[in-house]
């Protein structure tokens, strides 16, 4: 809808595949205005970082989407600081 008013604004929860998520909102250039991690499975064995969402070849379309928030919430704080590294070298 083209209407601005707060109160018609839609909102979509979407659980999904975030590689195929990603790569599908870049290929078809969907806008997404607010963009949630929560809680992901960080693999948290060393040798399988490459599954972790920074590890993957995608991430980097991340910060193509058009996205104005990335909110990522984790119990895992070095998981959260892994990410910060990422996002530094990305």
């Amino acid at each position: 809808k083209n209407n601005t008013d707060a109160a018609t604004v839609e909102a979509w929860l979407i659980r999904a595949d975030l590689v195929d998520f990603w790569r599908l909102l870049h290929e078809h250039q969907i806008p997404v205005h607010q963009h949630y991690i929560l809680y992901p499975n960080p693999y948290p064995k060393a040798k399988r970082w490459k599954l972790r969402f920074y590890g993957q070849p995608i991430f980097p379309i991340l910060f193509l989407l058009q996205s104005q928030t990335l909110v990522l919430r984790s119990n895992w704080p070095q998981y959260l600081e892994e990410w910060r590294e990422a996002l530094r070298i990305v």
